[in-house]
């Protein structure tokens, strides 16, 4: 891949893989150039003829699934969502696309508090190899390792809520898969973020929306919730609101007085997405992005924390 011998460029530290990375396998080596230590991302054999066959059987049998839901009047486009799901899994086996990604991230990131994000390698990078600065630290949920060496893991969980809202709701360009395994702690006490392959945007028009229709659940204002849904074509012109509305006042708990419990982020978006699949809403990729980014964050938090649930006034 880099058109020189391994041995020339990298010297293993340790022989064996240190990590699995998803269609890769990560390894820990120095550079024989200046002697830092890297972390470089391997792409496992063969791996894009194993997803291309994939992706076929899922799209073939999703065409069956969307002239099914056709028969039964639903609005639904299943192959579409595979077709969405295979480009973003094809972007995650372009290692080059993850450099850029990582470096954007850092150029708007980076500077923000508490946050760290490892220098890329480019001219040691390759579609199927990704060189990166070595991070040592800690994982956010060793939470003993965390207190043996002094770090508050509540403030760790809240640099990374804070710093993906900011992503998402400043800036448009977000991390989509912020897991516990994608997450160190570094001894200072920085959040490090790693693998950048999925990555997400969200134009300032849909960022708006997306904040108004917070505001509106905040407010249970059911009529401005579904016209904001309207706008962000979730919802097909010429479509009755009215039994949305009353299905939204119905499922979704009123935020300023219900009890904490019924606050957690998947209760929330259980509801609302049983209410999408009964009515006739598309939902856009970078929609579903900010939910499945917004999930995993609550995930790693209450991991970290029992008792803690991402709420949707923290939000705001």
């Amino acid at each position: 891949e880099l058109k020189m011998k391994f041995e020339d460029v990298f010297e293993l530290i340790e022989t064996e893989p240190i990590a699995a990375a998803s269609i890769g396998q990560v390894y820990k080596a120095r550079l024989i150039s200046n002697g830092e230590t890297v972390a470089l991302k391997i792409q496992r054999p063969k791996c894009e003829d194993v997803i291309a066959l994939d992706l076929y059987v899922l799209r073939w049998w999703s065409g069956v699934a969307n002239f099914i839901t056709e028969l039964l009047n639903r609005d639904i486009n299943l192959q579409s969502i595979i077709d969405d799901f295979g480009e973003l899994i094809y972007r995650e086996l372009d290692y080059e696309a993850e450099a850029a990604n990582a470096q954007r991230f850092s150029e708007l990131y980076a500077s923000v508090p508490d946050v760290f994000v490892p220098k890329i390698y480019s001219e040691m990078t390759t579609q199927k190899v990704l060189t990166m600065e070595w991070v040592d630290g800690t994982r956010l949920t060793d939470s003993n390792t965390l207190k043996a060496i002094g770090l508050d893991n509540e403030k760790l969980i809240d640099t990374l809520v804070q710093c993906s809202l900011r992503q998402i709701l400043e800036n448009g360009f977000f991390h989509a898969d912020p897991h516990a395994g994608n997450l160190l702690a570094c001894a200072d006490g920085r959040l490090c973020y790693l693998d950048f392959g999925m990555m997400s945007y969200a134009a300032p028009e849909q960022r708006n929306g997306f904040l108004l229709a917070v505001v509106h659940i905040v407010n249970r204002d059911w009529g401005e919730l579904v016209r904001v849904y309207q706008r962000l074509g979730f919802i097909p012109e010429g479509t009755d609101v009215t039994p949305i509305e009353v299905a939204l006042e119905k499922a979704l708990p009123d935020v300023l007085n219900a009890d904490i419990t019924e606050l957690n982020f998947k209760n929330v978006v259980g509801k609302l997405g049983d209410i999408m699949y009964t009515y006739p809403f598309s939902l856009p990729p970078f929609y579903i992005a900010i939910i499945r980014c917004l999930g995993v964050l609550e995930g790693v938090a209450i991991q970290v924390r029992t008792e803690c649930f991402l709420q949707l006034d923290f939000a705001l």
